[in-house]
């Protein structure tokens, strides 16, 4: 599949192929991509602004707002099916601790996993294309 990669800063974006996802995990869900948008953050990622705050891996695929449909799922999931309709926050959390499951204020950055694609919190299993 085609990925639109920082491959360094202050350079033009690369379109190239990155590996297809697979299940891993059994939580992991894999949504295919109907559309992604590039925000602002992923502008600053490409001209090295956030690299000593954020630390991006490199390369580094860009649009992190994206919504699809789910392709696939782990053998753990039960709250999504293949061929749901999806948007995909950039923002990694557990969705089951105290913090990412209050009612009235959720904290989804108290999470003890919270970290965003692509930053240096971010588990190195993170896939290829995302």
């Amino acid at each position: 599949m085609k990925a639109a990669r920082v491959l360094g800063y202050h350079q033009p974006l690369q379109l190239i192929d990155v590996p297809e996802p697979r299940i891993v995990d059994p939580y992991d869900v894999i949504v295919r991509i109907a559309g992604a948008g590039i925000c602002r953050t992923d502008l600053h990622i490409l001209q090295g602004g956030l690299e000593a705050a954020f630390h991006p891996r490199l390369p580094y695929t860009i649009g992190h707002e994206n919504a699809g449909w789910i392709e696939a799922v782990g053998s753990a999931v039960s709250h999504v099916a293949v061929g749901d309709p999806v948007i995909v926050h950039p923002a990694v959390t557990c969705g089951f601790c105290s913090a990412c499951r209050a009612v009235l204020r959720p904290k989804p950055r108290d999470c003890c996993v919270f970290c965003s694609y692509g930053s240096s919190r971010c588990p190195p299993r993170q896939i290829e294309g995302a």
